[in-house]
């Protein structure tokens, strides 16, 4: 009988020392819920992600990897976005909120609207943002000729999709003319001087695809009105067929890139031709460095004379 009480009262100290633990454990648990619960918001609510706004800037006129365009600053508090991966975003309306429709599918949304998208995810809750930047080009405005008044719809959205907060609107005025049939252009400045020797300065506009990385040059050769290369043996002034060729050398960091002036010099004396008026053109192509034909940019006609 005294051994039974023995162990029953054994047993009820453990049972009771069991339920202590466990019962403040409970009350840790709460008491810490509750007091994150305090720090996010209002007692008893956990925040939602969200963000406050403070003030947007624009930088016009931007030339970036060739492509012309604008720097669009934002600057806001993340708050309650700790580890979420998510986009600065910024879609393009009209001034009665209608959005632009992408036509190439390179600056667009999954619905097929004009947008531009940085990446995000805050280290700290919350997260400052004093100068978060993003450039968007002109050209994928994708308007046509004539004066726009535009706005921005700039927001913060989940990765996986969905808006967390719109940010604000910011309004601009585009002036966009007519695009040209082809990227690719071609003009000279005539009668210019380099390194005491005068000669003509020949502007190159053009874009090339599938190169990011890749060694290669643009390359400049004339041709007579029978359609023959000039030839020509001069060092810096030639290739391994003795023609003449004037080169600049690429190697692109983007796919596609876009090289708004690429100039080479070509001096009147290296242009081998008899006296009296030509009718000559240019012969602008890419090519790797070992000098086979990647594409074929444009001609260019000019007229030369040779006294």
């Amino acid at each position: 009988m005294n051994t039974k009480r023995f162990c029953l009262n054994r047993y009820g100290k453990a049972l009771r020392a069991f339920l202590s633990v466990v019962f403040a454990g409970m009350f840790a648990i709460s008491a810490a819920n509750t007091a994150f619960a305090q720090t996010a918001g209002e007692p008893g609510q956990v925040r939602k992600p969200g963000a406050e706004f403070k003030d947007v800037w624009v930088d016009y006129d931007v030339t970036e990897s060739g492509q012309k365009g604008m720097r669009i600053h934002v600057k806001f508090t993340a708050l309650a976005m700790k580890g979420l991966d998510s986009y600065l975003a910024i879609y393009f309306e009209t001034a009665a909120g209608d959005r632009l429709r992408d036509k190439n599918g390179k600056f667009n949304s999954t619905s097929g609207e004009v947008a531009v998208y940085r990446e995000l995810k805050p280290a700290y809750d919350p997260a400052e943002y004093a100068d978060y930047s993003i450039f968007m080009p002109y050209d994928e405005l994708d308007l046509s000729a004539g004066d726009w008044k535009l706005r921005m719809d700039i927001d913060l959205i989940y990765k996986a999709g969905g808006l967390i907060q719109h940010l604000t609107y910011k309004e601009f005025q585009y002036t966009s003319a007519e695009k040209q049939e082809s990227p690719n252009k071609i003009w000279i400045e005539y009668n210019q001087t380099r390194n005491g020797r005068r000669g003509m300065l020949v502007h190159v506009n053009f874009e090339v695809t599938g190169l990011k990385g890749v060694d290669a040059k643009m390359i400049v050769r004339i041709k007579d009105s029978g359609d023959e290369f000039l030839a020509s043996s001069s060092a810096g002034f030639s290739n391994a067929d003795g023609d003449f060729e004037v080169s600049y050398d690429i190697k692109p960091g983007y796919d596609p890139a876009v090289y708004e002036d690429v100039t080479v010099f070509i001096p009147y004396d290296e242009i081998r031709i008899g006296k009296g008026n030509w009718s000559l053109k240019l012969d602008v192509d890419i090519a790797y460095e070992s000098g086979e034909l990647i594409k074929h940019i444009d001609y260019k006609e000019f007229d030369f004379s040779r006294p």
